[in-house]
């Protein structure tokens, strides 16, 4: 891992970056596919992967405070996820089981691939204003009892990702209660 981005390159120009990022910390990648099972087979295949051998659902039983654009989420709402490292890249594959979501928009309009880049953050609520303060709406969100998880839409700006900020001492969420 590169700790110090300025001796990555000599000669790179690299700006500070704001202050509010100076406690982020890069959690995974999350990747939507078609076929969640071949696509960790796949991965696994290759041998520079590996994911936990259980996948967990992600829906409106795991995460009942669960909303969308600040409305309530479809009922239907289900993915499903298995969380592993490809090379040294912590990864979240997410498969699109029922209703309408984020996920489920971003394969019908880009197809598999990257949907987001997820990051621990100290404050939630801090970081969540100053992501919206730059032109990032909150996409999907769930604020349960303290702390609190989002979405932030930097692909209308141009930017083509979305941004995951998670404070790890959010609860209220069941992320892993529906273990397979």
């Amino acid at each position: 891992m590169i700790e110090d981005w300025k001796l990555f390159r000599e000669g790179m120009v690299v700006r500070e970056l704001d202050k509010i990022m100076k406690n982020w910390k890069l959690l995974h990648a999350g990747i939507v596919v078609r076929d969640l099972d071949k696509a960790v087979r796949f991965w696994e295949s290759t041998g520079i992967a590996t994911f936990d051998n259980k996948a967990f659902h992600f829906d409106i039983n795991t995460c009942p405070s669960l909303s969308v654009y600040g409305k309530p989420a479809d009922p239907k709402f289900h993915t499903k996820w298995r969380l592993g490292q490809i090379g040294v890249l912590p990864v979240e594959l997410g498969q699109v089981i029922a209703g309408e979501s984020t996920y489920a928009e971003f394969f019908r309009t880009r197809g598999e691939g990257i949907h987001h880049i997820g990051f621990s953050v100290d404050n939630f609520d801090e970081a969540a204003a100053y992501m919206v303060g730059k032109g990032m709406p909150m996409m999907i969100s769930a604020t349960p009892t303290g702390g609190g998880w989002a979405y932030f839409d930097a692909c209308e700006s141009g930017a083509g990702i979305i941004i995951e900020l998670i404070d790890p001492s959010t609860l209220g969420c069941n992320w892993f209660g529906r273990l397979e």
